[in-house]
């Protein structure tokens, strides 16, 4: 059976590392898969050798194509199995992406809250539950310390995504200023970054967006601003793995995840989480 996979794998997102996982996983297997990347953003990710081995197969005659991409983008090839794998946080839609959906042969999802979310939007072809891959040893490694004095020594809760009104990070760090003191040993590490914003300006924005959260809570308590660390950079995968190792708890206060991948990944490195329902 010859399978291609089309995803949006080079665009350094948490759709395209997942689309990597799957992709690497199928390969790992024995599954002769081949694959083509939707290129959305100008970014430039440090690919795996052998996603751009797997680039390099023919496509001709595929037996199945699974569609990693969001449904407005899926194209049903009447000669393959079509697949249409979405992982979406929003709930009700309908109109071109249902009726996309609705031309492929199954529809894969990453968790049962997606499912549900496919099944009362009208999605009527078959649905299935098939969970992001995930290389555990990753889990297994020690990595760089990272270097943070201001947190140092400190019980450290930390984030990890996009700054944006889905991610809610503002309500992380309201919820850090009326739970903690200055006499409180903790900490809060946001890792995060605003699209088409430089890290600089995000850094910029970030603080600013703190001290804006903090006069509106009117506390009778203080606390010190250095107890808030904000990282806008961009940064490798290994960076991320140090986070994991070095915080305690990872939190996300997200309003929607088809697949929280930071959450699983603390999982895997043994923090206990602090997360929403709708944190798949």
């Amino acid at each position: 059976m010859k399978i291609l996979y089309i995803g949006v794998y080079h665009d350094d997102t948490g759709v395209g590392n997942a689309a990597i996982e799957n992709i690497l996983a199928m390969d790992k297997v024995g599954l002769d898969i081949s694959c083509r990347p939707l290129k959305l953003n100008d970014a430039i990710p440090n690919l795996d050798n052998r996603i751009l081995e797997l680039e390099q197969k023919s496509i001709s005659n595929p037996d199945v194509i699974i569609q990693h991409v969001l449904p407005n983008h899926m194209v049903c090839e009447n000669r393959s199995y079509n697949i249409g794998y979405v992982a979406v946080e929003t709930w009700g839609w309908s109109g071109l992406w249902v009726d996309k959906l609705n031309q492929m042969d199954a529809v894969w999802v990453p968790s049962e809250i997606c499912k549900r979310q496919c099944k009362e939007s009208g999605v009527l072809v078959p649905i299935h539950v098939v969970p992001h891959p995930i290389n555990t040893n990753k889990f297994m490694q020690n990595y760089e310390k990272l270097d943070i004095p201001n947190l140092d020594g400190k019980y450290i809760f930390y984030t990890i995504g996009e700054y944006n009104t889905r991610k809610n990070i503002d309500d992380i760090i309201r919820a850090f200023y009326m739970e903690f003191n200055e006499n409180d040993q903790v900490g809060l590490f946001i890792k995060t970054h605003i699209p088409g914003t430089n890290a600089t300006d995000s850094g910029e924005f970030l603080k600013n967006r703190c001290s804006e959260i903090l006069n509106t809570l009117n506390l009778t308590h203080s606390i010190d601003d250095s107890e808030i660390v904000i990282n806008t950079e961009r940064w490798s995968n290994k960076n991320i793995y140090s986070l994991h190792q070095l915080g305690n708890c990872f939190i996300t206060a997200s309003r929607g995840e088809g697949w929280c991948l930071p959450a699983s990944d603390a999982l895997g490195f043994g923090k206990p989480l602090i997360c929403t329902q709708s944190t798949s």
